[in-house]
């Protein structure tokens, strides 16, 4: 039996309860390799699953988070006229990635994912990572560059 640990916001420990946060709104993940395991209460609907904005974007600058090992900011083009700088995503990614590594990379991000709060920065969506056998992020991407923006399906 599945039971979901509650998720409680704690500003002193931002950084952990980012990971917290995920288990939260993604319940059914877990890092490392591994069997996957989708507990019957976690299936979604094909309509559900179309909410999903999944965008391939560029990321245009990325920053540590001071007083963060793990928190790196990111400005990703996702070729929104309104956003020139690009959409501000924070990810748990420091301590696999550097910062200036990252910039001109392409990833894939969750573009309507409700803004979030860590460690005084918002994040206005979330890239997405696979994670190896000891619990490292390792980014998706595209295997070839598409244009920003481009849906992913």
């Amino acid at each position: 039996m599945h039971h979901q640990k509650h998720y409680e916001h704690s500003e002193e420990n931002d950084e952990h309860s980012y990971e917290q946060w995920l288990f939260h709104i993604f319940p059914s993940i877990a890092y490392g390799a591994g069997p996957v395991v989708v507990y019957p209460g976690n299936m979604i609907t094909f309509t559900e699953w179309n909410t999903l904005e999944l965008r391939a974007g560029t990321v245009m600058n990325a920053e540590r988070i001071s007083g963060s090992n793990k928190l790196v900011k990111l400005m990703v083009n996702l070729s929104e006229p309104d956003l020139p700088a690009g959409r501000q995503i924070v990810a748990g990614i420091g301590a696999q990635y550097e910062p200036e590594a990252l910039i001109g990379r392409q990833i894939v991000v969750v573009a309507n994912l409700e803004p979030k709060q860590l460690m005084g920065t918002e994040s206005n969506g979330m890239l997405l990572a696979a994670h190896d056998e000891a619990g490292n992020a390792v980014l998706l991407v595209p295997e070839r560059a598409v244009p920003p923006g481009s849906r992913i399906s």
